[in-house]
C-alpha cells in the first residue's frame, strides 16, 4: 500500500514540475492537468510538441500504476 500511496504522488509531483517547466503553466493549472491525465478524464489543451510527448508519457506511467 505504502508503495502505491508513494507512485502515486511521484507521478503527480512529476507531472505538475512538468508541466511547469515544459508548458510554462501556473501551479493550480499543473496540478489540475496532471490530475486530469491521471484520471484519464482529459488532457490540456493548445500544447507544444514537448508538451504533447510529456502528457503521452505521463498517460503510460499513470496506466501502469494500475
Amino acid at each position: 500500500m505504502k508503495r502505491v500511496l508513494a507512485a502515486l504522488v511521484a507521478v503527480l509531483v512529476l507531472g505538475t514540475l512538468g508541466y511547469i517547466l515544459i508548458e510554462k503553466m501556473p501551479l493550480p493549472d499543473a496540478v489540475l492537468s496532471t490530475v486530469s491525465v491521471m484520471t484519464t478524464t482529459g488532457a490540456p489543451q493548445n500544447m507544444s510538441t514537448s508538451g504533447k510527448l510529456f502528457t503521452a508519457a505521463l498517460i503510460i506511467a499513470s496506466i501502469s500504476m494500475v
